[in-house]
């Protein structure tokens, strides 16, 4: 408890160049705890929606109907930007150098790919049929073909035209 008197201002109190140099992840203690959210998909049959959330590294899945949370995914802690989803898998990637594969049934990591730190891991999407997920890696303009059935990357292809066009941050 602080007692105030007239005229005395917050930096009396706490030290606001310290200040701005820390940052603090506040729970609310309501889950799901998601900060910054990124890019969201769909499963397949449309009754579910993942929302990734890079500040806090993890993943929600709602039912889509209620928005009721099904799951969270945590242990992503590569900051997870953008996710593509198969009828078994879901595949999310990371800025900072990490793509993993959550299997669907239990919404545990089925697999993780890392790379040099070179790489940041921008974009991905998945074949038609389920089967291979294709990472795009920023910086160093990389394409990943991963193959969904064996959880092993079938080819990498070098020279890939990747670009970040905008990328944004918000501060408060």
């Amino acid at each position: 408890k602080i007692l105030v008197e007239k005229g005395k201002m917050l930096s009396d109190f706490v030290n606001l160049r310290e200040l701005r140099s820390q940052q603090d992840d506040i729970n609310p203690g309501q889950d799901p705890e998601g900060d910054f959210m990124l890019n969201s998909a769909f499963s397949t049959d449309g009754t579910q929606l993942f929302v990734v959330t890079g500040g806090t590294n993890n993943v929600t899945v709602f039912d889509f109907e209620t928005m009721t949370p099904l799951a969270m995914i945590s242990g992503l802690d590569a900051y997870p930007v953008d996710i593509a989803v198969t009828d078994t898998y879901a595949v999310i990637t990371g800025l900072e150098s990490a793509v993993y594969v959550v299997n669907l049934s239990d919404y545990t990591i089925a697999e993780t790919f890392n790379f040099s730190d070179e790489a940041q891991a921008v974009s991905v999407v998945t074949s038609s049929d389920g089967q291979y997920a294709y990472v795009a890696l920023d910086v160093s303009d990389q394409l990943v073909k991963i193959n969904l059935q064996t959880l092993q990357i079938d080819l990498t292809i070098d020279n890939f035209p990747v670009e970040l066009l905008s990328y944004s941050m918000i501060t408060t």
